[in-house]
């Protein structure tokens, strides 16, 4: 359908969705499955450099090789945020 639309979410909801499990595909004929916590790497991919603390990254080139591919290869979460009024703000066709 050629158009868009503009949808509104709470942050809060889509930090809740990012902090879930990511999701994955082991094969081409299987089911979207959750990974496990044990099988993500660490830093957790989706959170920022920042100094300080246990892992302390100047900028998002210090990130390990590891979380870039993991991400790379689990683009979707398992969760989904709801858009705040439930349907989308704006819609416009196009034609």
């Amino acid at each position: 359908i050629p158009g868009s639309a503009v949808c509104g979410f709470h942050m809060e909801d889509i930090e809740h969705v990012f902090d879930g499990a990511f999701k994955e595909q082991r094969s081409t004929d299987s089911g979207w499955t959750p990974v496990p916590d044990e099988r993500v790497p660490t830093p957790r991919p989706g959170v920022c450099a920042r100094h300080g603390g246990a892992q302390s990254y100047k900028s998002s080139n210090d990130i390990p090789d590891e979380s870039l591919s993991f991400i790379k290869s689990h683009p979707l979460m398992d969760a989904a945020a709801a858009p705040v009024a439930e349907r989308p703000w704006l819609v416009r066709s196009v034609g």
